[in-house]
């Protein structure tokens, strides 16, 4: 029986590591492991899957007396370069605007979704339960195992719990995209992905979505990056740097780059 991890694209045999008596955790399913390189670093490494929170949790552990430096030089990308470099390589002003508005006109299901629940939640300040299913559905509407199973996870959040901290997210006056991030996935089936869509539906002029297609607009198809909330904010500060060029919204870039990646 095999496990893939499909945003790693890595395949995962099952692991006969069992977790500690005295966990904390608990574990809804089996651990899946595959020592090897990692892809990321490439370090021997065993890569450990859990769903114990946040939807899926990938956790690399270097095993006793591994080699810590790489192994092997690492594929210049796109991702080695400055911001302004990328950005002027990737797409100008005009592109940006035509691919943006291909979007809107190839995807309006997702285009008057995404309006109606950015002006409800930018009223409220915060989310309702409904609210939340709404964006998982939007988000993962292509992918109907990851939202199912993800809906399922959100589901287990309380009314209460999922106002309380998505109001500590969007209703307080922080500057820290990290702060945000990180509170928004103390929910149940919530990760870097859904958060970022989350305050993108907010703050559209001020945030992108986390999405495949526009990290490889940045990275190239060689070497994408984990989607961790750290490359997040990698991703975003270069989404910004593009949108302050040309005096544009962020989700009009990003929309832009997703459109751009999709279609080519």
């Amino acid at each position: 029986m095999v496990l893939v991890d499909e945003e790693r694209n890595i395949e995962l045999q099952q692991s006969s590591w069992k977790p500690p008596c005295k966990t904390k955790l608990k574990y809804k399913h089996e651990l899946w492991e595959k020592p090897s390189i990692c892809p990321f670093c490439d370090r021997p490494v065993e890569v450990v899957i859990d769903e114990t929170h946040n939807g899926r949790n990938i956790n690399i552990r270097l095993p006793r007396g591994a080699i810590v430096e790489p192994l092997f030089p690492k594929i210049k990308t796109h991702a080695t370069k400055t911001p302004p470099d990328s950005s002027e390589e990737t797409i100008d002003k005009q592109e940006i605007l035509s691919w943006s508005r291909r979007y809107d006109e190839d995807h309006p299901w997702w285009n008057q979704e995404e309006k109606e629940l950015g002006i409800k939640i930018r009223r409220t300040k915060k989310l309702t339960k409904n609210d939340l299913k709404r964006i998982v559905e939007w988000k993962f509407k292509t992918f109907p195992a990851r939202k199912t199973r993800i809906s399922k996870l959100i589901s287990q959040n309380t009314e209460e719990e999922v106002a309380g901290i998505s109001s500590k997210a969007l209703g307080i006056d922080s500057d820290s995209d990290l702060f945000k991030m990180e509170t928004l996935c103390r929910l149940e089936g919530v990760g870097p992905a859904l958060a970022s869509t989350i305050l993108t539906f907010y703050n559209p002029a001020d945030y992108g979505i986390f999405d495949i297609h526009v990290c490889r607009e940045f990275f190239g198809e060689t070497q994408i990056a984990p989607p961790t909330t750290a490359t997040y904010l990698l991703v975003l500060e270069k989404l910004r740097l593009i949108a302050k060029q040309y005096g544009l919204q962020v989700r009009t870039v990003e929309k832009a780059l997703f459109k751009k990646n999709l279609d080519e």
